[in-house]
């Protein structure tokens, strides 16, 4: 497995090859609101406007697009809250390629309907994220199929890095770069095309406290598994799998960590829906939850917030504005 920057590096120019006409290239709108709260000069990457409605296309296209004709004739499996599944499922699609997404109990009803849109095979594989996980590892290996990781996989983060290209294309003098963080694919992708572009940028991943996975290997110095408390956050929801090639990819390009709480999570989904009039989901809405609470430090310069996805489902939605 590929682990070191200089290899993921390489391959973020092929995956945006790869991924051109099958993805987006989504805006980077300056956020008056963000602007004037923070004191900085605030942009959002809204990458919710994907044709899967989440990020997660971009890395799904690329793996699948690298496979190999034997490869795609075994088949793809993987395991996913709902974002990845949805970009697997359309990378495979329209390739001609079977998946298998196995999706946890609790996965959001939304993304479950959205799966079911699409030609693939749909199981559920236990209470958690990491309960799907060993499920579709299993299922990879008893069947042959191609398992895709929705992180560690290096055309993932490759695939996911592609967003990092766009910002400083938009962008160049960024200060500073919030992404959400669950396994990690996204802030390594991201981090390792900004780093090696632009040394002196800050990139600060956003986790909710309710599963700081990558927020406590960080600060052990490694993987540590830990207990996933339910979130609202679902797509950031899991422990890191052993081996991961995020977590050597985060120690050398991620700045430092910021945790944001329940709480602040839905007050933000709340507060972006009056601000901007979009539907974003808990994942999609840490960073700005981490500007609008004060959790950055130091706010100056220009700030680019990686905001992931819009898949939330209605009712939760809908309670959430209810509660005010």
């Amino acid at each position: 497995m590929i682990t070191t920057l200089p290899e993921i590096l390489a391959r973020i120019p092929e995956a945006r090859q790869a991924i051109e006409g099958a993805v987006y290239r989504t805006p980077l709108e300056p956020s008056p609101w963000l602007s004037e709260i923070s004191g900085a000069t605030v942009f959002l990457k809204e990458e919710y406007w994907q044709p899967t409605g989440s990020f997660k296309v971009r890395g799904a296209t690329a793996a699948v697009a690298h496979l190999t004709a034997e490869q795609r004739e075994r088949g793809v499996v993987t395991a996913s809250a709902g974002n990845h599944g949805l970009g697997l499922a359309y990378a495979a699609s329209r390739l001609g390629v079977q998946a298998t997404i196995v999706t946890p109990d609790n996965a959001s009803p939304a993304k479950i309907s959205a799966l079911q849109r699409f030609p693939v095979r749909l199981l559920t594989g236990g209470p958690s994220y990491d309960d799907a996980e060993r499920r579709a590892l299993q299922l990879a290996d008893e069947s042959g199929a191609v398992f895709v990781s929705p992180y560690n996989d290096p055309w993932v983060v490759a695939g996911q890095g592609t967003i990092g290209v766009e910002l400083l294309e938009d962008v160049p003098d960024l200060t500073t770069v919030l992404v959400p963080v669950g396994g990690g694919g996204l802030i390594s992708g991201i981090g390792t095309w900004l780093k090696a572009v632009r040394p002196s940028i800050r990139v600060v991943g956003v986790q909710s406290s309710a599963s700081p996975a990558m927020e406590q290997a960080l600060a052990a110095g490694r993987l540590v598994e830990i207990p996933i408390l339910p979130t609202i956050a679902d797509g950031l929801a899991a422990n890191i799998q052993p081996g991961s090639i995020t977590f050597p990819l985060a120690q050398k390009a991620v700045d430092e960590m910021v945790l944001v709480s329940e709480e602040e999570i839905a007050e933000t989904i709340a507060a972006t829906f009056q601000e901007i009039h979009v539907a974003l989901e808990g994942s999609a809405v840490v960073g700005i939850a981490a500007l609008r609470t004060g959790k950055l430090p130091d706010k100056e310069g220009k700030i680019a917030v990686v905001v992931t996805g819009r898949n939330i489902a209605a009712e939760r939605l809908c309670g959430i504005l209810a509660r005010g």
